[in-house]
């Protein structure tokens, strides 16, 4: 928002389309907080010990291969974002090179941003803040290596399609509600 609003600034656009809000209203938990299932199985409580983790930096991915991957899924017929593809050929491709068990059930959680989600049920479009929602697919290790990039794709669109509808949402804040003051993590 701050690099659109100055570069309408720039351009000499009225100033009064740059107003934003960060009205936290439309986020406030139920009268009565209460979260579904669902939330259960996707965040948990964090503990107070942090996790330390080694700051690794992958090699530099060259567009054009992403591309090329999204070419190949999108032959079924269906369109899969360059991200639904890179995921899909991350968690196979994970899947494949790892010594796993055919029989185990494997994850993989994306991002998705909420306050898009939030626009599409009415909040207003000046909100200015940060609404992450994770959703998780989970698939047997043998599917994963043995079917092609399109049906992984396909699990991860419909995911992502599926995420933040207004009742996911409204379950995610009364459920940080209800755990306040202690911290939030995707179990994922």
């Amino acid at each position: 928002m701050i690099f659109t609003s100055w570069a309408k600034l720039s351009r000499n656009y009225s100033t009064a389309s740059l107003n934003r809000s960060n009205t936290r209203c439309m986020l406030c938990p139920r009268d009565f907080p209460g979260y579904s299932a669902k939330i259960d199985n996707m965040y948990v409580r964090h503990s107070s010990e942090e996790c330390s983790r080694e700051n690794t930096h992958p090699p530099p991915l060259a567009s054009n291969g992403i591309m090329d991957l999204q070419f190949y899924a999108n032959k079924d017929g269906k369109s899969y974002t360059k991200l639904e593809v890179f995921s899909a050929y991350l968690w196979k491709l994970t899947i494949c090179t790892q010594k796993v068990k055919d029989t185990m059930n494997y994850k993989i959680g994306i991002v998705v941003d909420g306050c898009q989600r939030l626009r599409e049920i009415g909040i207003s479009a000046n909100y200015f803040g940060n609404v992450l929602i994770l959703p998780f697919i989970e698939s047997n290790a043998c599917y994963i290596k043995s079917k092609p990039l399109c049906w992984s794709a396909g699990l991860i669109h419909d995911a992502i399609k599926s995420a933040a509808n207004e009742e996911d949402i409204q379950s995610l804040i009364d459920f940080v509600e209800t755990t306040k003051p202690t911290p939030v993590l995707a179990k994922i």
